[in-house]
């Protein structure tokens, strides 16, 4: 019985490692700087924490090989006298899956979704961690400092989503369960197409065009902007087709409303209609 209760309790332990690390990384920063602001200890940890990525990183690290090493260990001396030379063998066939799902599988998957909630607690356990391991917390945040300064150092600990894994989320939560509006779920989609769209596809036609010629005056821009709403408006001379620049709406606020636009015209961008 004290056995299973030792090795029970290691795998405690790397579970709260493992969990503690997953929700530093996947913790929101804006949020945590926010309630830092608002005067949160713990989110002001976990900011320190972060600051220094080899630090958390060096601690759960130790920890979890520690307790990994030390219920190994344990199983191994009650399997050797029934098993003898074939004792470790035996030992690491049935620590490992529980080592797996146990300290790492189940725990990364349960604090994930919770880890905004969940890391001021976590930011204390691996404070807690890096004290009480301190010298080979130490020892291993100097040999990765040193091993990936020629590669730039250690990256900054943050959640990393790739474009591949947006769209599986998105897709995913589309039965529910997500907190992603659908019309923000079409702004998503729109926007990873965007690139394969070339300029022809979003021109809009002439006649369809609001636009100013190029003697007309504040008032009269002013006039357009509230009836159409939009901010920039081409400017033509002659036909509309000749477009010579364009006007932002904020340019006329504050000019004299008979004061002529021509010298408020930015200089037009000019670009092929198959351009991506």
């Amino acid at each position: 019985m004290e056995i299973v209760l030792l090795v029970a309790f290691c795998l405690l332990m790397e579970a709260l490692f493992t969990a503690s690390e997953m929700v530093l990384v996947s913790a929101d920063r804006h949020k945590l700087t926010e309630r830092s602001r608002r005067g949160d200890r713990g989110a002001d940890l976990a900011l320190d924490l972060l600051s220094k990525p080899e630090r958390p990183l060096a601690t759960t690290l130790t920890a979890t090989n520690v307790f990994v090493v030390l219920s190994s260990v344990v199983v191994t001396s009650r399997l050797l006298p029934r098993f003898g030379e074939y004792a470790s063998l035996v030992a690491v066939l049935l620590v490992t899956p529980l080592v797996i799902v146990l300290g790492e599988v189940v725990p990364k998957s349960f604090v994930r979704p919770r880890a905004d909630r969940l890391v001021s607690a976590a930011a204390r356990i691996v404070r807690m961690g890096e004290v009480s391991l301190y010298p080979l917390v130490a020892a291993v945040s100097w040999v990765a400092r040193t091993l990936s300064a020629p590669f730039g150092g250690i990256p900054p600990m943050r959640a990393l989503v790739t474009r591949e894994e947006l769209s599986l989320l998105l897709q995913t939560g589309r039965g529910g369960g997500s907190d992603v509006e659908p019309h923000e779920r079409v702004m998503v989609r729109r926007a990873f197409h965007f690139g394969e769209k070339r300029v022809a596809d979003v021109f809009r036609p002439l006649a369809q065009v609001m636009a100013l010629p190029e003697d007309a005056t504040c008032r009269d821009a002013a006039l357009l902007a509230d009836r159409s709403g939009f901010s920039r408006y081409p400017v033509f001379r002659e036909r509309v087709d000749q477009v010579v620049g364009y006007l932002h709406v904020l340019d006329v606020a504050g000019i004299d409303p008979a004061a002529p636009v021509a010298p408020l015209v930015r200089k037009p961008l000019f670009v092929p209609e198959l351009m991506p």
